[in-house]
């Protein structure tokens, strides 16, 4: 009996042994992985601003990514009737170094009708996109001018930030503007922002990433 007893436990004690050798010591974390997104952000409108009043609808906000890429930059695909009408690039990428990484950065997006405010070379029936991008210590600003017929705010636009999860290998949605929308709930995805307002004009403005 004694002898049994001393082989449970003896056989108890080497299960236990092996167990802790297959365990090992703590295992360091994995690296970041590159591409996953941390955070997107949103900026809440400012109290008294006159945008609304000039017909000027914007996403201000910011991201996050768990690695740094070798560059980044900003696109905007346009959506007209729930099919991608044009996209646009951001002719310039901002590289990421050791002192600057592009890890994390902000943007500002405004639609402007040119028809309400007519800027400097402005043509008729016509949105400006003027865009801001800062990353570290680089600054990029630019505009785009894009016709009513590839997209048309109208007198109700909608806009949305998206979350991490909606990201994919080496992009990431960070806004969306809904023209002429009825009616409007956030969407997961820009797919599900199309497919859900199939009749209004799409704007997705995406974070590239290399």
């Amino acid at each position: 009996m004694q002898s049994r007893l001393l082989l449970t436990l003896c056989g108890l004690a080497a299960m236990a042994i092996t167990a802790a050798l297959g365990r090992g010591p703590a295992a360091a974390q994995d690296p970041p992985k590159f591409g996953s997104v941390k955070s997107i952000t949103r900026q809440p409108d400012e109290f008294g601003d006159l945008a609304q009043a000039l017909r000027i609808h914007k996403a201000v906000g910011g991201y996050e990514l768990a690695a740094p890429p070798s560059r980044v930059r900003l696109r905007f695909d346009f959506y007209h009737q729930a099919g991608k009408v044009r996209s646009v690039a951001q002719p310039i990428w901002i590289q990421s170094t050791a002192d600057a990484p592009a890890t994390s950065g902000r943007y500002a997006v405004h639609v402007i009708d040119l028809d309400f405010l007519p800027l400097g070379g402005a043509k008729p029936g016509q949105y400006r996109i003027h865009y801001q991008f800062a990353v570290a210590a680089a600054r990029v600003a630019n505009s785009v001018d894009v016709p009513k017929a590839v997209f048309n705010a109208g007198r109700n636009m909608a806009t949305q930030s998206f979350r991490p999860g909606a990201a994919k290998p080496g992009e990431a949605p960070l806004a969306a503007f809904v023209g002429n929308a009825t009616s409007f709930r956030p969407f997961a995805s820009p797919e599900e922002v199309v497919q859900g307002n199939p009749t209004s004009d799409v704007l997705v403005v995406v974070l590239e990433y290399q």
